[in-house]
């Protein structure tokens, strides 16, 4: 989930009513329990024969990539944070998707609907991204209670770098950590059969793939553990129909409409 988006959501709004500037915050990344598999019970044909683990996990990528519309949920805690980010989201066809967030104990309901981002956060993130970027107190106070309840609507241009709404984005650390990889005994993921692939990187992290040994093979599950950058994202209706709409006028925050 990116932070960058919650941020401007809320700094836009502020300024919008005169609080404060509409800038750019950094982003802060998804946090990470670590990846859990249940090692599968009776042994079966070998999948993917001949193929080495490297071109196994490419193949994987390459297929979840290409899925026209999926779900993933994950965690993960970005450099210089102490508090993972957690975030579930549907991925449309078109690249808009809808979703939940939740940052240190804060939590954000999104939606993307074409270049436009929607953001609806509880008091306690809009209050923590504003406390963040040194708003007062009072002024947060008023910021707040104008966002209650209500979308934000967010700026295309200022929709963030990293986004989760982009299965490219999504996919992008499992793409930096494809090479040199091993196998390891087959397990599961959601009731799903995987192969697992892994390595340990100079920094001491473990890095495994879980991808589906029956049917497409795709990525069901990507973890990191250990490290400054921990993380794990997870995979799952692949194909499946999602649809996802802009929120009514009448419960959307616009800063542009706001400054007039």
């Amino acid at each position: 989930m990116n932070r960058k988006i919650l941020a401007t959501a809320a700094m836009c709004a502020a300024a919008a009513i005169g609080v404060t500037g509409c800038g750019d915050d950094k982003a802060k990344g998804p946090a990470g329990p670590a990846a859990s598999a249940t090692p599968s019970p009776t042994p079966t044909p070998e999948p993917f024969a001949g193929m080495t683990p490297d071109q196994i996990a490419d193949k994987a990528l390459d297929t979840t990539k290409a899925a026209n519309s999926l779900k993933a949920k994950g965690s993960s805690i970005e450099k210089g944070e102490k508090t993972p980010t957690d975030f579930d989201v549907a991925v449309a066809a078109n690249g808009d998707c809808e979703g939940t967030a939740t940052m240190k104990g804060a939590n954000a309901t999104v939606r993307k609907v074409g270049t436009t981002g929607y953001m609806k956060g509880d008091a306690k993130l809009w209050d923590t991204v504003l406390k963040e970027d040194n708003v007062p107190a009072a002024q947060r106070t008023t910021v707040v209670e104008l966002l209650k309840g209500r979308w934000v609507k967010v700026p295309a241009d200022d929709a963030g770098e990293e986004d989760f709404c982009d299965t490219d984005d999504l996919t992008q650390p499992a793409e930096k950590q494809k090479s040199g990889l091993t196998k390891g005994a087959n397990a599961e993921v959601g009731g799903k059969r995987t192969v697992v692939l892994s390595k340990t990187t100079p920094a001491g992290e473990t890095v495994t793939f879980h991808v589906a040994a029956e049917g497409e093979p795709y990525l069901l599950k990507f973890s990191v553990e250990g490290g400054k950058d921990p993380r794990w994202v997870e995979f799952r209706e692949f194909n499946a129909p999602v649809t996802v709409t802009a929120p009514s006028a009448d419960e959307t925050v616009d800063p542009d409409k706001l400054r007039g």
